[in-house]
């Protein structure tokens, strides 16, 4: 396949020697303006995968790949969608999970919180186990004793550690309320703590509670089915949007599935609006530096005036003789952002390998953070985006370009 004619021109005269070097320096200048412009965006938009990744790590040791809920209740009946999860080839594990917000009282402080019924196998299967950092990971009802762990948020505002008793004080299923007797509508228990879990993600660490699911059932006055989520793991050698897919299509009207982007939707929409808003601000840098190209294709349009004198005289259309600058202009800015995007993936790249940059806080070593260096992730996505916009607005700068200098043509 044969290349247009104008693009063979405009490629001769992108790499051919120019008569006054002025017109080199400035098209050098151009094409490094777009291409630190282009590495710019590239690295901007792969540290902020790179925390989407980390907050994804962090809220996976508390949330499974796939959480269902129902639409229309707060609790409802496991029993038949556990029988529709055991028939799912995708889905290796199904457990069942009881939330709800409680307030605990102990001798040093008392606050409010979030308290998750489970059991020992979602410990194990969750990870929540491996995040405990004081303590024991045991959540079970032994010895006349019911054990359950809290987060270190909870620990550091109440005082409490590993062996120590607290009260937790729940509200009654809300359709057994009894408007007569205030203290009646509120059941409490004594929860003695075996461990404190860290997962380094504040949402989950500021305030939870983790404590056998029967005995939150009875607390909440809940029938022995009822739960709020069913957490699904996949099976081996199934990913996770395998899970979701074949999770979703299998459930009954009413009840939906989540990821855990879903499940913890505040704090990922906001890194995900931040990143876009840092793309709009960068793309308006990489916008000025391709139209940087309009003073090197109108100096370049003076140079080549007789060349495209005899073009002309040879019966090339003046419409084709202006693609031919359309084409340089695509040319340089390409070039530059090509250049700028290899530049910017090397970089990410290294960082992902020996973590250059480090994260710093004032008066802090950044080995003792729990993120040393910055996360960076590359996204193939990102890379399109930055290449689409580098290939419109150096086309638009062409085109403006040509039409400013069509009296030196």
């Amino acid at each position: 396949m044969q290349l247009p004619l104008e693009l063979r021109i405009a490629w001769r005269y992108l790499f051919s020697k120019k008569r006054h070097a002025a017109v080199n320096l400035i098209s050098s200048i151009s094409v490094a303006g777009v291409a630190i412009a282009s590495a710019t965006v590239v690295i901007a938009l792969s540290v902020f995968n790179g925390f989407i990744q980390l907050a994804e790590s962090r809220f996976s040791r508390l949330s499974a790949p796939v959480e269902i809920e129902s639409e229309e209740a707060n609790y409802f009946d496991a029993t038949p969608l556990m029988d529709i999860l055991c028939n799912i080839g995708e889905a290796g594990t199904a457990l069942p999970i009881l939330r709800s917000k409680a307030y605990v009282d102990a001798p040093d402080g008392q606050m409010a919180v979030k308290v998750t019924g489970a059991d020992q196998r979602w410990m194990d299967t969750s990870g929540a186990s491996s995040t405990v950092i004081d303590g024991m990971p045991i959540v079970a009802d032994t010895l006349g004793s019911t054990l359950g762990v809290i987060s270190v948020g909870t620990a550091m505002q109440t005082g409490i550690r590993p062996g120590d008793r607290m009260r937790l004080v729940v509200p009654r299923n809300r359709e057994r309320l009894n408007p007569g007797n205030i203290t009646g509508n509120f059941r409490s228990d004594t929860i003695v703590v075996s461990g404190v879990t860290r997962t380094g993600e504040d949402k989950l660490d500021a305030a939870l509670v983790i404590v056998p699911l029967p005995q939150l059932r009875q607390l909440l006055s809940a029938d022995s089915g009822s739960v709020s989520h069913i957490d699904v793991y996949p099976a081996d050698g199934t990913d996770t949007e395998s899970l979701v897919k074949a999770v979703r299509l299998n459930l009954p009207p009413g009840f939906k599935a989540m990821t855990i982007a879903e499940q913890n939707a505040d704090s990922f929409k906001m890194i995900e609006i931040e990143k876009w808003v840092t793309f709009v601000l960068l793309a308006f840098i990489l916008i000025v530096a391709s139209f940087n190209i309009l003073s090197t294709l109108v100096m370049l349009m003076i140079e080549k005036r007789n060349n495209m004198r005899l073009l002309r005289s040879m019966g090339m259309a003046d419409r084709r003789i202006k693609k031919i600058f359309i084409w340089e202009g695509v040319l340089v800015s390409g070039a530059g952002c090509l250049a700028g995007a290899i530049a910017g993936m090397i970089l990410v790249g290294c960082q992902m390998q020996w973590g250059w940059v480090k994260l710093s806080a004032a008066g802090i070593d950044p080995s003792l953070l729990s993120i040393p260096t910055y996360p960076v992730a590359l996204s193939a996505e990102d890379l399109l985006a930055v290449l689409a916009l580098a290939a419109i607005t150096s086309f638009l700068a062409s085109f403006v370009a040509v039409v400013v200098g069509r009296k030196n043509i």
